[in-house]
């Protein structure tokens, strides 16, 4: 496309190299990263709750979790009175589904980012947090591959 002038559209592709250099190509689906910035932008206008940052352990996971976690921090959102909001960031394993109850506050509205794309554990701690809905106030935010899950009931 650079060579050719020619403008392209790639739906399907969520590499950043293919676009950083060829401003012929167009990218439709954003990178991880970018969903990752967005998602740290728009918290930043939440005033009040605790982030939760909840991290998958393959590398993947952990590598987007820790560039938004390290642009998160950088932009903290902070309460009426400029002081910054709660954060805490955890692995998702078994323990931390056996401490939700120690983890989430009943008094604050739980803002949960999931960095994982392991569908048996992401089912395993969506399950959790609905037999608790009615105790802790959560809102959850996940990664765009979740909406292609079967097991993963996301209405």
């Amino acid at each position: 496309a650079r060579f050719q002038e020619t403008q392209l559209v790639s739906p399907l592709s969520s590499r950043p190299s293919l676009v950083e250099r060829n401003t012929n190509i167009i990218q439709v689906s954003p990178s991880r990263q970018s969903e990752s910035y967005a998602m740290a932008n728009y918290l930043h206008g939440i005033k009040k709750g605790r982030i939760i940052l909840i991290r998958g352990s393959d590398s993947i996971s952990m590598q987007n979790s820790w560039k938004f976690k390290r642009y998160l921090l950088e932009h903290m959102p902070t309460d009426e009175t400029g002081r910054p909001l709660y954060f805490k960031d955890y692995r998702l394993n078994d323990s931390l589904i056996t401490n939700l109850g120690k983890i989430l506050s009943k008094e604050e509205e739980n803002l949960l980012i999931v960095f994982s794309d392991n569908e048996p554990e992401v089912n395993n701690l969506v399950t959790r947090l609905i037999q608790r809905a009615a105790l802790y106030p959560v809102i959850l935010f996940g990664m765009p591959s979740w909406q292609g899950w079967t097991n993963v009931d996301l209405t």
